[in-house]
Parts: structure tokens; sequence; C-alpha cells
């Protein structure tokens, strides 16, 4: 798969996932920690797979990563509408991940 192919098929995941909604996975508390395992899964690092697959779809793969973020902004701007008023203290510095080496 070349490298258009490959960015096409990303985009058309992501335009699917727009539409899908993640209501379902708004139950599930993802964490940063959590992406981060996802991707280095994705990348053939030897990590653990349980609750990776987080559509529920028996494969692990880009949508589940897509999914994961969504449900992780999801729920920071939940927690950010119900924060009673008080200002969020939060930078961009907070979301920031590790970076994985492709080595």
């Amino acid at each position: 798969m070349n490298i258009r192919q490959s960015v096409s098929a990303l985009l058309a995941a992501v335009v699917l996932l727009v539409f899908a909604g993640t209501e379902a996975l708004a139950a599930t508390n993802y964490k940063a920690d959590d992406l981060v395992n996802l991707k280095k899964y994705l990348l053939g690092f030897d990590v653990s797979a349980d609750g990776l697959d987080v559509d529920g779809n028996g494969e692990i793969n880009i949508l589940d990563l897509v999914k994961m973020k969504k449900a992780i902004v999801s729920q920071s701007s939940n927690t950010d509408d119900n924060s009673s008023g008080s200002s969020s203290s939060h930078t961009s510095s907070d979301y920031e991940l590790p970076l994985i080496p492709l080595n």
C-alpha cells in the first residue's frame, strides 16, 4: 500500500467516525497512557492488547486509535463543561504525548 492509499484510507476512516458518533465510548474513561499503549501496539511494540479494541470489532487498528482520541477529547470537554463555572487551567502541554521512536 503506497502513501497515497494510506492517507486516503485514513481520511475515509476519519470521515466515517465523524458520522458514527461516540455515545457508547463515553462510558469508558480513557487516559493518555491508554492512547500511548494503543499507538505502541499499532507500531508493533510488545504491548498488552487488553482494552485496546475500542470499537469491539475483534480487530485492533487505526479506527480504534481515532475513536479513542475522540472519546478522550469528549471526556475532556465534558469535564470542562461540568467544572461549576471555575476556569480551567489546562494548557496544550497537558495533552502532549511522548514521541515513539520508529527505529
